[in-house]
């Protein structure tokens, strides 16, 4: 597709609908009934917080791939849905998180200021809390900027995805959009292991407000890197990292503290930094952060240096496990770790990194 026929298409997206329409690509009007998907017990409702359902089921895949469409229109500004129905079996390139991703990394590679705005944990459901995964693109600058959305959910035998995107910087709306989705009317065995149920698993966290907090407050730690140190053991570093802050004269608990320290090799020094926000903190940041994260705690980052750079990076939102740290000090070793924050050796606090599609 040349550049000229991917503009197009983007401003095809946002060309202005009457308001409170709500139809069908054949031009009927949607039905105004639930339509459910049988095999996974997925409601499709007719509206869902303003939005307007504006396709019939979609059979995707010969595996059962289902998609439906909404839309909404409010002061002129149109913003666009898909939510998705995938089986654990289905072999469609964007049936998983990383695939989705690399979809609408695809699309947007040749988009001026195109950037993954945050990237983590997005809770919904009340009766079953689920635990997913959101990513947020935001394209361009000022009033004619955009952005994409992408929400993913494994809950074992079937995958939910939803991509919400619209013309404005409003990011509440595609959230609580999301949210109000009917996830009570999915089939979950209540001994569900699938990622989505594991509310505490750890999750790797881009997000300018806690990346922003947490290089402010790094600054402050009087000794991030230690002069010697041993090699990293992932054990050792996974008890190290789980032992509660300790409790100032105060009576309170330092919000950041190094919690291990040691090498990953090839003359590199890490310091393992757990960070605990205040609750009120959380909830103005999952509120009104234009992130839209739902971070449960506590934060883990590792604060790296080598012959020239000290970076902070690989930060984490919830209970890290050897596991998890294994894989991290291997991204360390191979230079494949993402710092969110750099600077020349010795200066405070390091540069804010922007991560822009490539």
């Amino acid at each position: 597709m040349t550049k000229a026929y991917r503009l197009l298409a983007i401003a095809a997206i946002f060309l202005l609908a009457a308001p409170g329409s709500a139809q069908t690509a054949d031009g009927k009007t949607a039905p105004a009934t639930d339509i459910r998907h049988a095999e996974s017990g997925w409601i499709f409702p007719p509206s869902v917080e303003g939005f307007q359902r504006t396709s019939d089921a979609k059979v995707l895949a010969p595996q059962g791939d289902v998609a439906v469409d909404y839309e909404r229109v409010d002061g002129g500004k149109r913003t666009i849905a898909s939510v998705y129905v995938y089986p654990s079996t289905s072999s469609a390139a964007d049936a998983d998180f990383q695939g989705a991703e690399a979809a609408i990394v695809a699309g947007l590679k040749d988009q001026l200021l195109s950037q993954l705005w945050s990237e983590g944990p997005f809770r919904v459901g009340t009766a079953r809390p689920l635990v997913g995964e959101k990513a947020f693109y935001k394209i361009g600058l000022g009033p004619q900027s955009w952005q994409t959305n992408l929400y993913y959910f494994e809950t074992g035998k079937w995958r939910i995805k939803v991509r919400v995107t619209l013309q404005d910087n409003d990011f509440t709306v595609p959230d609580s959009f999301v949210r109000a989705l009917p996830w009570q009317s999915l089939a979950l065995d209540n001994t569900c292991s699938a990622t989505a149920c594991q509310v505490d698993r750890p999750l790797p966290v881009h997000a300018y407000i806690p990346e922003m907090l947490v290089s402010m407050l790094n600054s402050k730690l009087p000794d991030v890197f230690a002069a010697k140190v041993e090699p990293c053991d992932p054990n050792r570093l996974n008890a190290d990292i789980v032992t509660p802050a300790k409790t100032k004269e105060n009576g309170l608990a330092d919000p950041i503290w190094v919690a291990a320290q040691c090498s990953p090799g090839d003359g590199l020094t890490v310091s393992a930094v757990r960070v605990v926000f205040p609750p009120q903190a959380i909830t103005a940041i999952e509120k009104e952060a234009p992130d839209g994260l739902s971070l449960r705690q506590p934060l883990t980052y590792f604060a790296l240096r080598d012959t020239k750079t000290d970076s902070l990076t690989e930060m984490h939102d919830g209970k890290l496990d050897a596991a998890a740290i294994t894989a991290i000090l291997q991204r360390l070793r191979n230079g494949t770790h993402r710092a969110f924050a750099a600077g020349k050796k010795g200066s405070k606090p390091p540069a804010p990194i922007t991560r822009f599609v490539k």
